[in-house]
């Protein structure tokens, strides 16, 4: 039976080759889904970039601490672990460093914004590497502290969580004549404006309309659902969520000391993660999400791993276990009851070959076999 990596495998291929659309080149796009990795093993602000780097991620982008949050808060929703996101017990690494020590730029290429003071404080500070504390709170913090980190990969996958006997308490904000799947599509594809966007819609099954709710406030709808739904027998709203993760006690793939160089590249455009990963799932159950320790494997590494586990293990087959639970018992007592055994059954085959109704059946296949010899 194929365990959970593989399981995670083949629906992760399969979310490869769902539907995709080119946006429109306005410079406007819908949200896409960013996963959230948690590694609590502490490393130097070098060793956390470099291994988000390994699986094509980057330090979390922490320039919109509201949308973060509400992000973390949807993410224990969906994790239901002991250890929140939103609850840091300590400070991590985030994105923003001083490149070469002079530009201030997000780890790969993001485009700087602003976010409250941290750029002066940065500008004027000694050190090039911000930590953020278990208050969103960033402050310039030495490379070469050794802290927790948060890795951030933008993967495009946004998906439904629907919502069963629930009801908008208010009026929608847009409505069409489409029906389930084509309203789905219409609402993650939504353009966002001033960044509104929508966040959920539902279908009226009575007239076959679509009816879209849109919003400013990532997740709102579903962190503070009492406040929007009320209850409605076999009406189902969906709620968009774009937001996946996991925690880690993975080991980070160094600890360097050095301090972050001034990058030869572009400065990275926000829509670019959205070029980059277009491909949405139209189910209603968050896409797999692999983990750091599997996404950092070289393409070898997990070709072997994928090999070993199409293999069938020897020691887990039911003939094993059947020469498990028969045992070769060598003493003498023993193998003398078991010869005494076979030696009963010899004599009692005997016996019933010499009784009338057994003979009287055999006797024309012995006939024949006289008549051959």
């Amino acid at each position: 039976m194929c365990n959970r990596t593989m399981k995670k495998l083949h629906l992760t291929m399969l979310l490869v080759i769902l539907y995709c659309f080119v946006p429109s080149s306005t410079g406007s796009y819908p949200s896409t889904r960013t996963v959230y990795y948690l590694h609590t093993s502490p490393t130097t602000w070098m060793g956390a970039s470099e291994t988000c780097e390994r699986y094509d991620g980057h330090l979390v982008k922490a320039d919109n601490v509201t949308s973060l949050r509400a992000d973390f808060q949807t993410l224990d929703i969906q994790l239901n672990r002991k250890y929140k996101f939103s609850n840091l017990t300590s400070k991590v690494w985030v994105g923003l460093y001083k490149a070469g020590g002079k530009e201030l730029m997000w780890h790969k290429c993001h485009n700087v914004t602003n976010v409250d003071n941290i750029y002066g404080q940065l500008s004027s500070s000694s050190e090039s590497c911000v930590s953020m504390d278990t208050n969103y709170q960033l402050s310039p913090t030495k490379c070469t502290e050794e802290l927790p980190y948060i890795c951030q990969v933008d993967e495009g996958q946004c998906w439904f969580l629907p919502v069963e006997n629930k009801q908008f308490k208010m009026a929608s904000n847009e409505t069409s004549t489409d029906g389930l799947n084509e309203c789905a599509k219409k609402c993650r594809n939504r353009d966002r404006n001033n960044s509104i966007e929508c966040w959920a819609f539902y279908v009226d099954s009575s007239n076959a309309t679509c009816h879209l709710y849109l919003t400013s406030e990532r997740h709102t709808y579903l962190l503070n659902s009492g406040s929007y739904l009320t209850a409605s027998v076999d009406t189902t709203v969906y709620l968009k969520v774009c937001v996946g993760g996991d925690t880690s006690s993975m080991k980070a793939l160094s600890s360097a000391a050095s301090y972050p160089a001034l990058a030869n590249c572009t400065h990275y455009k926000d829509e670019d993660s959205w070029l980059e990963a277009v491909c949405y799932c139209d189910c209603d159950q968050p896409p797999i999400i692999l983990s750091p320790e599997y996404l950092v494997l070289t393409p070898e590494e997990k070709i072997e791993k994928i090999i070993s586990e199409l293999l069938v293990d020897a020691s887990n087959t039911s003939a094993s276990f059947r020469k498990l639970n028969s045992i070769d018992d060598k003493r003498p007592s023993a193998r003398s009851i078991g010869s005494l055994g076979i030696i009963l059954i010899c004599l009692g085959t005997l016996y019933l070959w010499s009784s009338p109704t057994l003979a009287i059946s055999v006797d024309p296949y012995l006939t024949i076999y006289e008549l051959l010899h």
